[in-house]
């Protein structure tokens, strides 16, 4: 499998020099113009305050010069064109010495995304295919795994080498980086960063943390928010102090009794994962909701105000129909044993400081010029500061180590909160329980960093 990661690096750094290169109001405006229609297609209008007319690449580079940490920004913009089949597409990289790459360069959409599929299946080890159809219901659940898998898809389907030729700058650029903020296009979101190699064989995740940014405007609106969410949180950020999260009422979602037993086998990984994090998140205001309790009715009852979400369950991600076919499996009630995308956006999380969806296919959905939509993006727009998601089918067996390592890493704080406890838990686990991608490249970040 390593042989495909190590051949995604040394082909980016044999593009050579730039073909062409972009101004940033030309970006800011597409962008700005494909979160239009995601809005639009999600039944809602872009916020007002996502507008460039204030905003230019100095903006960016004075946001990054906060973080005492290198934190770089990779925007991926797809230029318009008449001729699907010749678009371009636009990779621009922002540290705090300036703009240090700009590249275009023609792409097919296309292949573009069947190319990430391919990729993604090759690292997860079960080579399925999620995005040319919508993933059936009827499909034997496999052992061990956390959600519905797909249908088996050929690899001679798909031409990775062209994906190996546009995802990243060279790895000269990435040098003496500590976290990238990725801003997506298309199923771009559905890469899994940390599984990419290094030519010296270390994976990314070894040398930096990463993220997903909803968009270039959120980045900017949070940051600007910062100190006053950590003060509301009762963080500490200044004077080099660490910063520390501490939960007050978490809702868990643990293990319901699902509603088709054979298609949604029951997942006892999902109660030890509880078990070993528990010392970490239950007080007197944490709420539980296990087997037949965690009905969709009651945990929207009590999923408001909810400083932590915690979902300990099956998820199933449809591409064709992302915002009422996506969703999180409860407690068996017929039709409404699904929390699904659309009701999720329509919720007020704006006190929620993190979700995990520990859970299949999380974060994947359907992809879109200004991203994908699904059950990550959902939480988002309902107010979630930072949300933990997977990108395939999650192992029942070894995920609760990881969820501990992750709290354990949470709980000691620190800068690039919670990315960085992510990073340092999956190098822990790589180190005491697997090595093998499959296991940890699932789970990313969609939020800031602070």
């Amino acid at each position: 499998m390593s042989k495909y990661i190590v051949l995604l690096f040394l082909c980016v750094i044999s593009i050579g020099s730039f073909s062409q290169t972009t101004d940033f109001q030309t970006l800011c405006e597409l962008h700005q113009k494909n979160l239009d229609s995601l809005h639009i297609s999600r039944g809602a209008s872009r916020p007002e305050w996502m507008d460039c007319k204030d905003i230019d690449s100095n903006t960016i580079i004075n946001l990054l010069k906060r973080y005492k940490r290198n934190v770089a920004i990779l925007l991926y913009t797809p230029l318009d064109s008449k001729n699907r089949k010749s678009d371009s597409f636009n990779l621009t990289l922002y540290t705090k010495k300036g703009i240090v790459f700009n590249h275009s360069e023609a792409i097919n959409k296309d292949q573009l995304i069947s190319d990430i599929t391919l990729f993604n299946s090759r690292i997860s080890g079960q080579f399925f295919a999620y995005s040319d159809s919508k993933i059936p219901s009827t499909e034997k659940q496999e052992e061990d795994i956390r959600g519905l898998v797909a249908v088996p898809v050929e690899e001679s389907q798909s031409n990775v080498s062209y994906l190996l030729q546009t995802i990243l700058p060279p790895e000269e650029y990435l040098k003496d980086i500590d976290h990238l903020i990725i801003v997506p296009s298309l199923n771009i979101a559905t890469i899994p960063f940390s599984a990419l190699q290094f030519s010296d064989g270390e994976y990314l995740i070894d040398k930096m943390s990463y993220s997903i940014a909803p968009s270039l405007f959120e980045i900017l609106v949070i940051n600007e928010q910062i100190n006053e969410h950590f003060s509301n949180l009762g963080l500490k950020r200044k004077g080099g102090e660490k910063n520390r999260f501490s939960w007050y009422n978490p809702l868990i979602i643990e293990n319901p009794t699902y509603p088709n037993p054979e298609k949604y086998p029951n997942l006892e990984g999902t109660e030890k994962e509880i078990e070993l994090i528990s010392s970490f998140i239950k007080n007197d205001k944490t709420t539980i909701l296990k087997g037949k309790k965690a009905t969709t009715e009651n945990v929207l009852k009590n999923i408001e105000g909810r400083d932590l979400l915690y979902f300990a369950t099956h998820g199933v991600a449809d591409v064709r129909n992302a915002l009422d076919s996506s969703f999180i499996v409860l407690a068996d009630q017929g039709e409404n044993s699904y929390l699904t995308s659309r009701t999720i956006q329509k919720l007020d999380l704006s006190k929620t400081e993190l979700v995990v969806l520990s859970a299949c296919q999380t974060g994947l959905g359907q992809e879109h010029e200004g991203g994908i939509i699904g059950l990550t993006r959902a939480f988002q727009i309902a107010g979630a500061k930072n949300i933990l998601s997977t990108l395939w089918s999650i192992y029942d067996s070894k995920t609760p180590e990881l969820m501990y390592y992750f709290f354990e890493e949470m709980e000691k704080g620190g800068e690039l909160m919670p990315y960085e406890a992510l990073r340092q838990a999956i190098l822990r686990f790589k180190k005491e329980v697997s090595g093998e991608p499959r296991y940890w490249a699932a789970f990313m970040f969609f939020g800031v960093p602070y």
